[in-house]
């Protein structure tokens, strides 16, 4: 296959004032719907910290965007918040493989006609950025980028939007992989109809379930080959990037998808989501802290035995979520808001997204630290156990609230 070398930079794309300026601009452009801006993760999200000691912590391997004291009540910069439209795109389709650096192997980018990059082209997984190392050499996220990229093998006519990657997992699939359907809100109101393309080759069930929720059917998502242009390409920026902050849109996206699924006006259900049936992260004494949970009223629920339709629907009777770390949590997402939750996490593998999510669907949220786990083990092999004392404690203190 013919390749194209060279050295480029990142497009200066001009801005327009309205999505109908955008769809109707012969030439690449961008709607810049929000401006840069600051984010904290405080209140309403309440953290009770039983049993935690950062300097632990940090000595048991923690990194450090899993300290509390980082995240806890840091000022993060927040990039613009845009809508760009590209004319005759090229996609490298694929899927993130391992990483390293910033780097990561196995396809994924996303250029102009001109071969330059836009802030869209930096693949995001576990909030990190990364370039794919086939096709742009070297270890820097700055320009000049030397380019070793394919030709295109077609092209693909009329209107895509740009999924980007979808992930083939339940929690960054929830996170990151539904992240830019916030715009669809936009061509909606200004009568656009589309077409999706993403970058891996094939969906999950359950992820067209939860897409087709969001009103993206699969049917019409086109997965990108290894090289193609695309006519007229609608790529909108990340609302959450994992770990470190969320928007406003990411908590639209969530309601949009549970939209069509009945809520309770006064969700009464409280439900613990076990992970016995999970191999990663065994917790110890899981049948002690479920029987806990259980005699203050919980329901004990294996969600993955379950559709993600169902799922949610459970979610949406939810007064209180509760559960080990993971990403069964994430269902949080499509809670009612004003929920009060639980979290139960070692101590050096709790990350920040719990707390993002109760950010905008301001739930009060409870973390209960257990043991350390060994990270440099085999997941099966990370086991760890939860004080029930602390979780009593934690119980007896929701209890009184009720």
């Amino acid at each position: 296959m013919a390749e194209t070398s060279l050295k480029t930079g990142m497009a200066n794309l001009p801005t327009v004032d309205t999505i109908q300026a955008l769809l109707s601009s012969p030439d690449d452009a961008v709607l810049v719907r929000k401006p840069e801006t600051t984010f904290e993760c405080r209140k309403p999200v309440r953290i009770y910290n039983f049993n935690y000691d950062n300097q632990i912590a940090n000595a048991a391997g923690a990194p450090r965007v899993a300290q509390m004291d980082h995240w806890e009540d840091e000022t993060l910069q927040l990039p613009p918040l845009t809508v760009s439209c590209l004319h005759d795109a090229r996609i490298m389709g694929g899927r993130i493989g391992s990483r390293s650096g910033t780097r990561h192997r196995d396809g994924q980018l996303l250029l102009t006609r001109k071969q330059q990059l836009v802030p869209n082209s930096f693949a995001i997984m576990d909030g990190g950025y990364t370039l794919p190392e086939s096709y742009v050499l070297g270890s820097t996220l700055e320009e000049p980028f030397e380019l070793q990229c394919p030709e295109p093998e077609g092209r693909l006519e009329g209107t895509y939007f740009h999924l980007g990657s979808i992930h083939n997992h339940f929690g960054h699939f929830l996170l990151e992989g539904l992240t830019r359907l916030w715009a669809l809100e936009l061509l909606e109101a200004a009568g656009q109809d589309c077409r999706f393309i993403m970058y891996e080759g094939q969906l999950q069930p359950y992820q067209e379930e939860i897409l087709a929720l969001a009103g993206v059917d699969a049917d019409r998502i086109v997965h990108a080959p290894h090289a193609t242009t695309v006519e007229r390409l609608i790529v909108a920026d990340p609302a959450y990037r994992t770990h470190r902050w969320v928007r406003k849109e990411q908590d639209r996206v969530w309601d949009r998808i549970a939209s069509g699924i009945p809520a309770e006006e006064d969700p009464q259900r409280k439900i613990f989501l076990s992970r016995a049936r999970t191999t990663d992260r065994p917790l110890e004494n899981n049948d002690e802290v479920e029987a806990l949970f259980a005699a203050a009223g919980y329901d004990i629920v294996s969600p993955e035995t379950m559709s993600p339709t169902d799922q949610i629907a459970m979610v949406r009777q939810c007064r209180s979520l509760a559960g080990c770390v993971g990403s069964q949590m994430y269902l949080a997402g499509f809670q009612p808001k004003g929920g009060r939750n639980v979290i139960l996490a070692p101590k050096n593998f709790y990350l920040k997204d719990d707390a993002l999510i109760s950010h905008f669907r301001h739930h009060r949220l409870s973390v209960i630290f257990g043991d350390y786990i060994d990270l440099s083990a085999p997941k099966p092999e990370r086991s760890w156990t939860c004080p029930t004392e602390d979780i009593q404690r934690c119980l007896e203190l929701h209890s009184k609230r009720d």
